[in-house]
């Protein structure tokens, strides 16, 4: 491995969501801001084999909004800090938090063995990534929990 492909190692995470149909599904991904002064990062997202900017995950940039999903989901409620579109200021060593929502997805073709990947990378202001996190989507199947009947006159088939 060279230094730069273990550099890309260190600094990458890979996750599973499981959204299912009629749920929120909520996540964070935190990254250190490896500046000893404060810095401004952008974040992106995409889908991963495509590297197309994607609104299927999308960062929550409203700080109400992330409370209250932060209490839905039972993390700890941030004071401060939220995100400014796709731009995230950063103390200087400070922790970070992102928080996302996953609004829904597209299936690939039937029958296709692409997997649904998303990748969420942080950038420091010089293009450089600071962190990257590719997102496996497993869709679950949807649960019905009533039972249907259904009655057709005697006349038709």
């Amino acid at each position: 491995h060279t230094v730069r492909e273990q550099l890309r190692a260190s600094i990458t995470e890979e996750r599973t969501l499981r959204p299912m149909l009629g749920h929120k599904t909520y996540f964070e991904v935190g990254f250190h801001n490896p500046y000893k002064s404060d810095h401004c990062f952008t974040v992106h997202v995409q889908r991963a084999l495509t590297e197309t900017a994607t609104q299927e995950i999308q960062l929550v940039t409203s700080l109400e909004e992330w409370k209250k999903l932060c209490v839905e989901e039972g993390h700890p409620v941030p004071h401060a800090g939220c995100p400014v579109g796709n731009a995230v200021y950063a103390k200087g060593h400070a922790q970070v938090r992102l928080p996302f929502k996953f609004k829904s997805f597209a299936l690939p073709a039937e029958r296709s063995e692409e997997r649904v990947v998303y990748r969420i990378v942080v950038k420091c202001g010089s293009g450089e990534d600071v962190r990257q996190v590719l997102i496996n989507v497993q869709p679950q199947p949807v649960v019905v929990h009533q039972s249907f009947r259904i009655f057709c006159a005697s006349e038709q088939p």
